[in-house]
């Protein structure tokens, strides 16, 4: 993304798929929706397919904005075309972790993400997570990222599977993006 002044937006998928429940997705989702939505005047359009009802919380009613961010709650998969037929210029996919179900539409998305934690016990299911996709053609391309994790974690989990992790701030409100905020998610949200 970077600069957004004079580019054509064109549509853009973006998914984002969790190492296991509680490591930050939505919280991520949101908060990479609402910085898309500000930084460029983007058509943002924000689908919580992960099954857990988060999103359903948010104080919008389905296809409803707030903060520029059209959001749908409790998306079927069977949703998901007549969704991309709409007019926008980014589609933010929660799927949650439940990679049995969501792995597929993960795949479809333009751009990849994968969020996990180096909590010592969440730590196992990203690795479980990495063995399962490390085969996948063009992984490499992704975006790994890891909540509370050292830069002693990142190297190792660089020269363990081969691409580099990026440290995720603690986002306190999603909806009120702080400096430090900001400023990651510009850097994050390069080539998006």
């Amino acid at each position: 993304m970077g600069s957004f002044a004079g580019r054509e937006p064109a549509k853009r998928t973006v998914g984002v798929l969790g190492s296991e429940r509680g490591v930050g997705v939505t919280q991520f989702c949101v908060a990479l929706a609402n910085f898309i939505s500000l930084e460029s005047g983007s058509n943002v359009q924000l689908l919580d397919v992960s099954g857990t009802g988060q999103l359903a919380r948010v104080p919008v009613t389905a296809d409803k904005r707030l903060f520029g961010v059209t959001y749908f709650a409790d998306v079927d998969k069977k949703q998901i075309p007549a969704l991309m037929s709409r007019d926008y210029d980014y589609m933010i996919l929660d799927l949650g972790s439940d990679r049995s179900c969501n792995y597929a539409e993960f795949l479809r998305c333009t751009k990849k993400i994968v969020v996990g934690s180096f909590c010592l016990w969440k730590r196992q299911a990203y690795d479980d997570l990495m063995q399962f996709v490390k085969n996948e053609a063009g992984y490499t391309d992704w975006e790994f990222c890891a909540l509370f994790g050292k830069k002693e974690d990142k190297k190792e989990f660089k020269k363990r599977y081969g691409v580099p992790l990026r440290a995720i701030p603690f986002l306190q409100d999603p909806y009120e993006l702080g400096r430090e905020d900001f400023l990651f998610l510009k850097e994050f949200t390069r080539g998006i």
